[in-house]
């Protein structure tokens, strides 16, 4: 259970989730090049979204 996770695990967890299996989805589907330009598009315009808040 999450609530239990140690902040290290919480961070694995996110970075795992958020940043490489993200990564791979978006590469999957666009290619290697397009992909990371679209994920870094997605996770800049997500960080901007929290950024407004």
């Amino acid at each position: 259970m999450f609530l239990e996770a140690s902040l290290e695990e919480r961070i694995e967890n996110t970075l795992k989730e958020y940043v490489i299996d993200s990564q791979i989805e978006y590469v999957n589907k666009f290619g290697k090049d397009l992909g990371l330009n679209e994920w870094f598009n997605y996770i800049y315009s997500s960080m901007d979204r929290v950024k407004k808040k």
